[in-house]
């Protein structure tokens, strides 16, 4: 099984990706492999989305929240999927992470490279409490974008070029403009 998700955190891939990883836990799914990859933005430098609302400007105090959030949810992912390859409940288990500049506008899930899920992240206004102090935000809000569903059945198929395009796409960010990230 792989995963591929660009996104803005991973919570949402964290939470679609429990249920999966518990059936392979208790035996009712029996995956050789699970191999996941993350693209995300990189906290360490200025983003033109999430921005303030008061200047549209990058907020340093917003982006640190926001790796907080990330470092728990992909810390999270990736213990347990490395758990089910140490348990030998899958024979090879493993998550890379990698970072970018690029705002994400959309979050994407390639699965197996057969299958796409898109939704585009709508752009609210949201108060967000920092270090006790309130900040108008706008901001990404993942967990309102409506998953459009795409899948390979056959080879001229719209679903096909979806999926081959998403998946061209996600591995020239991969292997070009992304480094490798470090929690």
């Amino acid at each position: 099984m792989t995963v591929d998700f660009a996104g803005l955190s991973g919570e949402t891939l964290v939470g679609a990706m429990q249920e999966p990883l518990d059936h392979v836990r208790a035996g009712r799914l029996s995956p050789k492999s699970i191999a996941v990859r993350i693209l995300f933005p990189d906290s360490q430098r200025p983003w033109a989305l999430p921005c303030r609302v008061e200047d549209l400007e990058d907020s340093p105090a917003f982006r640190k929240r926001a790796a907080r959030i990330a470092d728990r949810s992909l810390g999270a992912l990736t213990h347990s999927v490395e758990e089910l390859g140490s348990l030998g409940l899958v024979e090879q288990a493993s998550v890379q992470i990698r970072c970018h500049s690029v705002a994400p506008l959309f979050k994407a899930y390639i699965l197996n490279g057969d299958e796409v899920f898109f939704g585009l992240y709508p752009v609210d206004r949201h108060a967000v409490s920092i270090g006790g102090e309130t900040e108008d935000m706008w901001d990404l809000t993942g967990k309102d974008a409506v998953l459009l569903h795409q899948a390979s059945t056959g080879a001229d198929s719209t679903g096909a070029v979806y999926v081959e395009q998403f998946q061209r796409w996600f591995d020239s960010i991969w292997s070009t403009v992304s480094r490798e990230y470090v929690a």
